[in-house]
């Protein structure tokens, strides 16, 4: 479904919207309570790392943040360059869901990642959420493998990567995979 998403800065005057989407059932524990991630993203509002926006299509509906790799000293991004980002997010509006709006602010968002010349953007869901891995593939993002992450836990890492930077990197790197 192609869609024209809007990609607005995070503000104070959305922790209301943020807590209640967090807060939403079909969340299922993906993400901490809304209090405990509302104060992450106060503490990366306060100048963190994180490019956080609130994801618009007729109204706003999911979160998206962007990282360099090496912010938050995450190991299973080892394989990627240093100017590479992570990437979190989450649909939060219910009456989005299963209409292919995940995948399509997924694509949107990487791709003006890659004209801002990012090489690569990864996400790292768990691998027991499937429905999230799902949505990534029909974004563009490729399985790596299992890896553990900062915490110890295991993660999917996935990745895309921007056509001229897929184009240069040598066999070896795409042997990761």
């Amino acid at each position: 479904m192609p869609h024209d998403y809007r990609f607005v800065p995070v503000t104070r005057a959305d922790y209301p919207m943020l807590r209640a989407w967090l807060a939403e059932p079909h969340m299922g524990g993906w993400w901490g309570t809304p209090e405990a991630e509302i104060a992450l993203i106060e503490e990366d509002l306060e100048g963190g790392s994180c490019d956080m926006r609130v994801v618009w299509a007729d109204k706003p509906f999911a979160f998206v943040q962007n990282y360099p790799v090496r912010a938050y000293g995450a190991p299973h991004y080892g394989h990627l360059p240093d100017d590479a980002h992570g990437m979190d997010t989450f649909l939060g509006d219910p009456a989005y869901l299963g209409q292919g709006h995940g995948a399509g602010y997924l694509r949107a968002r990487a791709e003006a990642l890659f004209a801002a010349g990012i090489p690569a953007v990864v996400v790292d869901p768990d691998p027991e959420n499937t429905a999230a891995i799902a949505t990534y593939r029909k974004a563009g993002f490729t399985p790596v493998g299992l890896r553990p992450c900062e915490d110890g836990a295991t993660v999917l890492v996935m990745d895309m990567w921007a056509p001229a930077a897929d184009a240069a990197r040598t066999d070896d790197k795409k042997d990761l995979k």
